[in-house]
C-alpha cells in the first residue's frame, strides 16, 4: 500500500468544494439530467481520479480531500442524530499501539485518518467501523445525541468547512430558481445587459448559458459568502471590545448555516421523490425492453405523484422552518461559547440570525413559485 501524504495544499475541502459546485453546474449546463453518456463520462472521470489518487497516496485520501460527494455527506453529517465515539478516553490513552489508528499486524487503520479518541464531530467519519474491528479493548460505541450536535460542540473550526457551509446555502437556492417556469425569462433579462456585439456574435443558446453559469458560480462561491461576510463584520462591530475579528466571526458563525443548506437540499429534492419518483417504473420498463430479451410492459409516462402537492409543500415548509430553528439554536451556542458575556454573544448573533431568516424565507418563497420539473419524461 501507499505511504506517501497527500501534498498539504490538497490537504482540504476547498478542492472538494469546487468539484461540486462544477458537478451542480454540469448538471445543467451539460445536460447530465438528460444524457446518461454525459453522466457515465462524470462518473468515469471521478473512478479514475479516485484509483489513481489511491495508487500514490495513503488511505483514502480522496474520500478524505478531494471526493466532492464526500464534502457534502461530511458537512451535513454534523447534523446527524448518532455518532461514533469511544467508550473511555482513558482507555486510548493507556493503549500504545492505537491500532485504530495507525494499523498493524491485521489491524487496517483508520482508512478516513480520524482517531477515534480525538473524534469529537462526524464529518470524516464514514462509519466504515474499520477502528470497531481493529479495537482490541471493545472501545467504542455507536451513539445516540441531539440532532446538530456538532455545530457547536466540536473544537475545529475552519475556513474550508465555514465556507462550504455558505456556499451551499447560496447553491440550493440558486439551483431551486432554476426549476422555476419563470427561469428562462429571468436569465433572457439579465441577458440584455451583455453588450449588442456579444449577443450578435454567439447563439442565443449559448450566452444564455453563459450567463446563467455565470449567476450560479457567482451567487454560490462569491454573493453568499459576501453577505456571510459583511454579517461577519457587522457582528463583529457588534461585539465590541471583546471582538474575534471579521475572518474568525466568519468561521465560527459559517457553521450555523449548514442546517439552513440541508434544509433545502432536503425540500428540493423532496418535491423530485415525491412528485417525480414513480417515474422509475416506466424507465425501468423501458431499460428492460431495449436492453433485454423480456418485457415488464409497455412504459406509461403519464407518472400519478407518490404525494399530492399540498403535501409536498407542507413537508418542505416543516423541513425549512424546522431547521432553521436548528440554525438559531447552534447560532446561539455557537455564540456563547465564543464570547463569555451573553449579552455580547447575543449582539454578536442578531445580523448571522437575521442572515439564516433571509435565506429561510427566500427558500420558501422559491419553493412556492410555479415549479417546471426538468426530468420529466
Amino acid at each position: 500500500a501507499p505511504l506517501r501524504r497527500l501534498p498539504k495544499p490538497f490537504r482540504n475541502i476547498w478542492w472538494a468544494t469546487g468539484m461540486f459546485v462544477l458537478l451542480t453546474w454540469a448538471d445543467e449546463q451539460l445536460g447530465v439530467v438528460r444524457s446518461p453518456v454525459v453522466t457515465a463520462w462524470i462518473v468515469l472521470f471521478f473512478a479514475a481520479l479516485a484509483v489513481a489518487v489511491g495508487l500514490f497516496y495513503e488511505r483514502r485520501s480522496f474520500c478524505r480531500h478531494l471526493c466532492p460527494i464526500g464534502g457534502l455527506i461530511g458537512i451535513y453529517s454534523m447534523t446527524a442524530p448518532v455518532e461514533l465515539r469511544t467508550k473511555d478516553t482513558s482507555v486510548c490513552a493507556a493503549d500504545r499501539d492505537k491500532l485504530c489508528y495507525r494499523g498493524g499486524g491485521t489491524a487496517v487503520g483508520c482508512p478516513m485518518f480520524e482517531f477515534a479518541a480525538a473524534m469529537d464531530r462526524n464529518n470524516y467519519c464514514n462509519l466504515c467501523f474499520q477502528c470497531v474491528t481493529d479495537c482490541r479493548h471493545d472501545n467504542l460505541t455507536l451513539n445516540l445525541r441531539a440532532f446538530g450536535k456538532d455545530l457547536w460542540a466540536s473544537t475545529r473550526r475552519v475556513l474550508d468547512e465555514s465556507y462550504l457551509a455558505v456556499a451551499l446555502v447560496g447553491l440550493t437556492l440558486i439551483v431551486t430558481a432554476q426549476m422555476l417556469t419563470a427561469w428562462p425569462d429571468w436569465m433572457s433579462a439579465l441577458a440584455r445587459w451583455l453588450p449588442l456585439g456579444v449577443r450578435s456574435s454567439l447563439k442565443p443558446v449559448t450566452y444564455l448559458g453563459l450567463v446563467e453559469s455565470a449567476v450560479l458560480l457567482g451567487g454560490a462561491l462569491v454573493v453568499a459568502p459576501l453577505l456571510v461576510l459583511a454579517g461577519a463584520a457587522l457582528a463583529d462591530r457588534l461585539a465590541g471590545a471583546g471582538r474575534l475579528g471579521v475572518r474568525r466571526q466568519f468561521v465560527v458563525f459559517g457553521y450555523m448555516f449548514i442546517p439552513v443548506g440541508l434544509a433545502m437540499h432536503l425540500a428540493h429534492n423532496l418535491a423530485h421523490l415525491l412528485l417525480e419518483g414513480g417515474g422509475i417504473v416506466p424507465v425501468v420498463q423501458r431499460a428492460v425492453a431495449l436492453y433485454t430479451p423480456f418485457s415488464l410492459g409497455e412504459p406509461d409516462w403519464a407518472v400519478t405523484p407518490i404525494a399530492a402537492e399540498p403535501v409536498v409543500g407542507f413537508l418542505q415548509l416543516t423541513f425549512l422552518v424546522g431547521f432553521f430553528v436548528l440554525s438559531l439554536v447552534a447560532g446561539h451556542r455557537l455564540s456563547l461559547r465564543a464570547y463569555p458575556d451573553p449579552r455580547t454573544a447575543s449582539r454578536a448573533l442578531i445580523p448571522m440570525a437575521l442572515l439564516s431568516f433571509i435565506f429561510t424565507m427566500a427558500g420558501i418563497a422559491l419553493l412556492n413559485l410555479p415549479m417546471g420539473m426538468r426530468h420529466g419524461m
